[in-house]
């Protein structure tokens, strides 16, 4: 790209950028530097990536509409085009809840700036804007519409207002203009038309911060020192940001879903509860941490002993522990021994009870009855039982001589 095509668009064109930016790029137009010929070779300056529930957009460098060329002379880019299709992009991922923009941007073009503002704004996601280092311009008339605002320690925000420069005609010895009958005010370079065109831009730039931000126009003039930068304190001040943190830390945050204020800070102290206030250094000052060591020490030497004792303690009621286990394992071997022995008794009971009945049934004697009682078996009882009817008649012996017999549970001590 020639260097008189760039100043022509240079001198066309209406910025929010800081001036010292602008200033840089028409010295390097007018030396006759240009940086690189083609487009193809522009590396990005901007980056699409995600976390979990997190959209990343970052910009690093000045923005312009679309990739031309600016972008060359600035050795890198931003296009809106493209951070627009970024926006998009998680506005169409169901998996995306939050849009973090990440922006380090002196500020670009008017044209194309409030598209993609309004665009933010209007956004059915929850967006974040972290500014890195600087976020000027039209960094601040674009991501000002985020929900919520954060800047490192060491960012400088600000410039806040319209840039343009221009030729005078008149100037130019060499160049020749000629106008159709109803176009005179086409080549005008009317400052006073001029100025009303980046007053009624700058307008607009307010109108929208002071939407984003609650803030009026007073303060925002006020607070930004009349299109001057300040430092990322003052902007807390003036209650252009939510906080100072880091990237990372309000990455985590929103990854967690948890509020800044919960995570650990990046500057977390540790603060020695025993010293308390900073002391200077003195002979006085040390023999006093002398005497606290020795204090520390000796407590040191205590708990040492005591977690001896304590150790010892431990490990005579384990085994006491393990001695009470055995024994009651041994009870409980007894006592499922005796269980044994008692159903055993339970069940001869029964059984001597069962045979008595079937002797009283059968009218036996009483010397049958003992018999059945003695037998090996149930089956060898009732068949003693049997005999003795069968010996005797079905009905036995009568009842008179039966009772008559000795008690047949005398001999057991059987009791019903």
């Amino acid at each position: 790209m020639r260097t008189q095509q760039i100043k022509s668009l240079l001198l066309t064109n209406e910025f929010a950028i800081t001036s010292d930016f602008l200033e840089g790029i028409l010295s390097s137009v007018n030396e006759g530097v240009e940086k690189i010929e083609t487009i193809n070779d522009i590396s990005p300056s901007h980056s699409y990536e995600t976390k979990n529930n997190v959209a990343i957009i970052s910009v690093d460098g000045a923005m312009t509409k679309k990739n031309t060329w600016i972008n060359a002379i600035c050795g890198g880019f931003a296009s809106y085009d493209v951070l627009s299709k970024y926006i998009e992009k998680a506005e169409n991922d169901e998996r995306i809840d939050t849009i973090l923009f990440n922006i380090d941007t002196p500020g670009g073009m008017v044209a194309g700036a409030d598209e993609v503002g309004e665009q933010i704004f209007s956004s059915s996601k929850k967006t974040v804007t972290f500014y890195n280092n600087m976020g000027a311009s039209a960094g601040m008339w674009i991501f000002s519409g985020s929900s919520k605002r954060y800047a490192s320690e060491t960012t400088v925000l600000g410039s806040v207002g319209v840039i343009v420069t221009y030729r005078k005609r008149e100037k130019e010895k060499d160049i020749i203009t000629l106008l159709s009958k109803r176009a005179e005010n086409k080549a005008s370079d009317d400052d006073k038309k001029i100025q009303a065109r980046i007053d009624e831009i700058e307008d607009i730039f307010y109108s929208r911060l002071e939407r984003n931000t609650k803030m009026s126009k007073d303060m925002i003039q006020k607070g930004f020192n009349n299109g001057d930068v300040i430092s990322a304190s003052e902007a807390k001040k003036i209650g252009f940001i939510e906080d100072i943190t880091s990237f990372d830390t309000l990455l985590k945050s929103l990854v967690n879903n948890k509020p800044l204020a919960a995570m650990p800070s990046e500057n977390e102290k540790i603060v020695n509860s025993n010293i308390g206030a900073t002391m200077e250094f003195s002979n006085e000052n040390f023999n006093v941490l002398l005497e606290q060591n020795k204090v520390l020490s000796a407590n040191r030497d205590t708990l040492s002993a005591r977690n001896e004792t304590l150790k010892v303690q431990l490990e005579e009621a384990t085994t006491a522990l393990d001695t009470k286990i055995v024994e009651m394992s041994a009870l409980n071997e007894n006592l499922k021994d005796m269980e044994a022995k008692l159903s055993e008794v339970v069940a001869k009971t029964e059984d001597a009870e069962t045979r008595v009945r079937e002797a009283f049934a059968c009218n036996v004697d009483a010397d049958t009855a003992i018999s059945m009682l003695k037998a090996n078996d149930a089956l060898e009882a009732s068949k003693l039982a049997n005999d003795f009817r069968s010996s005797n008649g079905a009905s036995g012996q009568s009842d008179a001589n039966f009772k008559a017999q000795e008690d047949p549970w005398a001999e057991f001590n059987f009791k019903r």
